[in-house]
């Protein structure tokens, strides 16, 4: 442990120094190395600071022998905050972008790019209101028409499959011989599959518009729009594909947010209720069932954020501009829901996405247009390590059941979970570059990392708790002794030597020159002005 005069010299410094380094102070190791006005430690986290000619340069000092000397590079796009700008209004309510949302390989190895939609909403002429009429219960075996692709196709579905929390309905050109050739068995699993699914998350997340259960698990929300108190639940061949997959990828479902307003004025193609689509051929295939099952608990997500944060809370803003954030949540949401229903977590296949591109992906943003794949597996990543950090599952259930929205519902959260300790995203992102490096450890539980252990969340008698999420070999940091000269992975990355006279910027001198003063000189070119820079030092 630290003598009372290295404890006392590290309060000092703690109150001197930037914020940027007190942060990592945190650590707490057994040995502090005190070199001037920077408290070092045998593990450490350093910012590089960036001068007015726009390079980074940190001299680092007082280094431990036998350490690896890491760069770490974490995207922050500050000049582009967290949102994308709203479109033109065509006066209409809704603009609809499509973004990849997953690859799935087939048992076949064929590659499926999945595919989501996300409608961009307006306050409607007139807020939902509870219909004042007899609560509607469909009956199995009824037909009736929808609107389909948020357009003024219409097609004819028939009820499939009727359980405790949700009606299935397939369209009758995808039943049987036709289409998809759905059945009735298959409606019958994905409705049971669901019956697990509902409980479970709105015990955990919250309830969509006119939802509801009793302690005995009986619905009794008013019913929504439809004034039906169970899901809908459409299975139809989205976007007319017949299945294949193309340039245009293959989408397994989606949830209009338009769905919630009465049909007319800016929503002409609503279709009046709690309903989320689901693309038959995907449903039929058994290599994508799982995945299927993996939407089920996405876009409900969707249908219950979009009643906390929009119909409640009023955030059409945040809705329309942070889809990183729902995105997030929904992701977190398979990753909780998944193990108890239970089905493949298969949303942990996105982590590997992001290890290989880290460096270039932005954390709490989301492009207007193009592929956004990597951003589903950036935020994903974000959050996962959110979760594992800074109050696990509570966490996320008090983020997702709050009417407030974006960053700044996480900021609250996670200021309340850590007790007010200025504790928040942007804290976050500053140890960001910690998990990417470091496994958990018991004999030192103050590092950050992806696979933190969480203390379990029990409500209503279910235990919700997160799995541990293994980097495996983990993202690209870069060891000093692995940079070139010239076209390092990450920018281009200079290491002064004070031997450079005795042979050059070589490897054996930075190794020597460490050894012999403990000292090295970093210089980074071309800074992007979008991401931050830190050196991580980590013993052999």
């Amino acid at each position: 442990m630290m003598d009372n005069f290295v404890r006392n010299r590290f309060v000092s410094v703690f109150l001197a120094v930037c914020v940027a380094v007190v942060l990592f102070s945190c650590h707490q190791p057994d040995v502090v190395v005190d070199v001037g006005s920077v408290v070092y430690y045998p593990e450490f986290v350093h910012k590089l600071e960036v001068n007015s000619l726009g390079y980074g340069v940190t001299i680092l000092e007082g280094l431990p022998q036998n350490n690896d000397i890491y760069l770490a590079r974490v995207k922050n796009n500050r000049t582009q905050y967290n949102r994308h700008a709203l479109p033109a209004d065509s006066g209409e309510g809704q603009e609809e972008s499509r973004s990849l949302a997953e690859v799935v390989t087939t048992e076949t190895g064929e590659t499926i790019f999945r595919y989501e939609r996300h409608w961009q909403v307006t306050p409607p002429d007139e807020e939902p209101q509870v219909r004042n009429r007899t609560r509607y219960v469909a009956q199995q075996g009824e037909s009736r028409y929808f609107f389909v692709d948020v357009s003024p196709v219409t097609k004819v579905f028939t009820l499939q499959a009727s359980k405790r929390y949700c009606n299935v309905w397939i369209a009758n050109e995808d039943f049987g011989t036709e289409g998809a050739t759905l059945t009735v068995s298959r409606a019958e699993q994905i409705a049971e599959k669901f019956d697990l699914i509902y409980p479970i998350e709105t015990q955990l997340l919250g309830y969509e518009y006119g939802g509801g259960l009793d302690s005995a698990g009986n619905l009794i929300g008013h019913g929504g729009m439809d004034g039906d108190p169970k899901i809908q639940i459409l299975l139809f061949d989205i976007d007319g594909d017949g299945g294949n997959s193309n340039s245009n990828g293959i989408t397994h479902g989606y949830f209009y947010p338009g769905d919630a307003f009465t049909r007319g004025g800016k929503y002409p193609y609503s279709n009046e209720g709690e309903i989320f689509y689901l693309d038959s051929y995907t449903a039929s295939t058994a290599s994508t069932q799982e995945s299927i099952y993996s939407t089920l608990i996405h876009e409900f997500n969707h249908m219950i954020n979009f009643h906390l944060k929009v119909l409640v809370g009023g955030d059409y803003v945040s809705w329309n501009t942070e889809v990183w954030y729902t995105e997030m949540l929904s992701m977190l949401a398979e990753n909780i829901i998944g193990p108890l229903v239970p089905i493949s977590n298969s949303v942990n296949t996105r982590i590997p996405e992001w290890i290989g591109n880290y460096a270039n992906l932005s954390v709490m943003y989301w492009p207007s247009s193009g592929n956004t794949l990597p951003y589903y597996a950036s935020n994903y990543a974000f959050g996962v390590y959110l979760m594992r950090n800074f109050g696990g599952e509570k966490l996320f259930s008090d983020i997702a059941k709050s009417n407030a929205s974006g960053r700044g519902s996480i900021d609250h959260f996670m200021r309340i979970h850590n007790n007010n300790l200025g504790i928040d995203t942007a804290y976050a992102m500053s140890r960001f570059s910690e998990a990417l490096l470091y496994s958990y450890s018991p004999s030192n539980p103050n590092i950050l990392t992806f696979n933190n252990p969480t203390a379990a969340y029990t409500i209503g008698g279910k235990t919700y708790k997160f799995e541990s999420i293994s980097l495996g070999s983990g993202p690209k940091i870069f060891k000093y002794e692995e940079v070139s000269y010239s076209t390092a992975p990450i920018n281009t990355v200079q290491l002064y030597s004070d031997k450079e006279g005795e042979g050059g910027n070589t490897v054996s001198n930075w190794e020597n020159e460490i050894k012999e003063t403990g000292r090295l000189t970093i210089k980074l070119l071309a800074v992007d002005p979008n991401a931050d820079y830190y050196i991580i030092t980590k013993p052999k």
